[in-house]
């Protein structure tokens, strides 16, 4: 029972069709709330300008901070509830005066990233760190990163709050199609490109933003690299796929990442980095298959290509518990997190 169902949500982030801001706008408005989005920067393609912002980072974090508080301000009783995403750009300074200046609103903030690794810029930086206890709630999602915080921030405020998927993007395709693929589908970077680099005689598909990029790094003949893929062609892959491959990245490596979701929840087979918080989620052999090294990842591909009818049973207990954890249930106990602070 969601209890905060007349309230008006503001999202502060940005707005790309498969971003968590909008995964969360959609499952907001499934749930019947009004919402809507406030965007700190409009997405450029322009490199001139990307390359201005990267050199004046300071001057534009002040802006984008200026723009923030001045719509705040004129907007202050229009809001229930403000969700802020990620927010690297705030201050404590600035938080605080916005919160004064919306005395009714509780103020949010959904962390995607590591905000304990200021070495990446991108990922957090001593300003956040600063401003954690002065949300109402700040929402993390793993629970490595949670026991961290507990320990050096004296609030009360951290929730757990785990990725999910998209209903609105993440269902099964209804093509008719067999399965003969081996997949990786997201971002390829330096960590991730070693690891194809030492696999052999496996044929994988490839498909990222950065695939061109790490194309000369990975010399094995059996990697092929596609563009980024989105919508219904994720689907169509998921479809065509004996299994799709998810590589934890460091800062995941205990925990789980989007892609422990979204892939079951395409009905698609999951071998993925062995982590504890997966084994939760997904059972390993039951939901999923897990590796721990090159070799075990060998095995586990071997086993899959030889075992059609095994597979498919642990593809549907995947699919089946995919089900319980969409954005719309994220977004439905965070709703019913706040109600029982509010009461």
């Amino acid at each position: 029972m969601i209890k905060n169902y007349k309230k008006k949500i503001l999202l502060v982030g940005v707005k790309e069709k498969n971003s968590l801001e909008m995964m969360y706008y959609r499952a907001f408005k499934h749930l019947g709330l009004k919402v809507f989005i406030y965007l700190t920067e409009k997405n450029s393609n322009n490199i001139f300008i990307a390359r201005i912002k990267n050199i004046f980072k300071i001057f534009n974090l002040f802006l984008i901070r200026k723009k923030f508080y001045n719509f705040i301000k004129k907007s202050s009783k229009k809001f229930d509830l403000i969700i802020i995403f990620k927010g690297i750009y705030l201050n404590k300074k600035t938080l605080i005066n916005c919160k004064k200046l919306s005395k009714n609103a509780t103020w949010i903030n959904i962390f995607p990233d590591d905000p304990l690794n200021n070495e990446i810029i991108k990922s957090s930086n001593y300003n956040l760190l600063e401003t954690i206890e002065f949300y109402d709630f700040f929402c993390i999602w793993s629970q490595r990163i949670l026991k961290k915080l507990k320990k050096i921030i004296n609030s009360k405020n951290l929730i757990y709050l785990p990725f999910g998927h998209d209903n609105f993007i993440h269902y099964p395709s209804k093509k008719k199609l067999k399965r003969k693929l081996i997949t990786f589908i997201g971002t390829l970077d330096a960590e991730r490109a070693s690891f194809f680099n030492k696999l052999k005689n496996i044929n994988i598909n490839v498909y990222g933003n950065n695939s061109y990029k790490y194309k000369k790094i990975v010399k094995s003949k059996n990697i092929r690299f596609y563009p980024e893929v989105s919508g219904k062609k994720i689907r169509d892959l998921m479809k065509r796929s004996i299994v799709s491959i998810n590589v934890l990245r460091n800062q995941n490596r205990s925990s789980h990442n989007m892609k422990t979701f979204e892939i079951p929840s395409m009905n698609c087979l999951m071998l993925t980095t062995k982590s504890r918080e997966q084994n939760d989620f997904y059972p390993e052999k039951k939901a999923c298959l897990m590796y721990s090294s090159v070799n075990q990842f060998n095995k586990q591909i071997n086993y899959i290509v030889n075992n059609h009818n095994k597979i498919s049973k642990i593809r549907s207990v995947g699919y089946k518990i995919s089900k319980k954890h969409s954005y719309i249930n994220r977004a439905t106990k965070l709703l019913n997190e706040i109600s029982k602070f509010e009461n």
